[in-house]
């Protein structure tokens, strides 16, 4: 994605690798420390038995605040795990072109 983060209507950043201890208030914690008032809502993804995925993720009001989390997130080891952090969709005004892996391996354009 593009380096250059300024001010919009927020973004949306993906998660992995949580350990499955990992509650969303923990994510919460973490990412307040750069976000703030920024922080809109996060969360971690639950199969249907209520047993966490290992992923999550956080809104960002600002594409700004946003990169700042992955910056200083990824790779991060929490639990035993080094977390992974990267942009998921960020609104028309962010100007962000996101590429993501879409399926075995093969990179993909994900229209937002």
């Amino acid at each position: 994605w593009k380096q250059s983060w300024g001010d919009d209507d927020g973004c949306t950043v993906k998660v992995v690798n949580l350990d499955f201890s990992i509650m969303a208030e923990d994510l919460e914690e973490l990412f307040l420390d750069v976000a703030g008032d920024s922080l809109e809502k996060v969360w971690v993804d639950y199969d249907n038995t209520d047993r966490s995925l290992g992923t999550g993720g956080a809104r960002f009001a600002s594409s700004a605040v946003a990169g700042k989390a992955v910056s200083r997130f990824s790779g991060v080891v929490i639990e035993g795990k080094a977390i992974h952090i990267s942009v998921e969709a960020c609104s028309p005004q962010a100007g962000l072109s996101v590429t993501r892996v879409v399926s075995a391996g093969k990179r993909g354009r994900v229209p937002w």
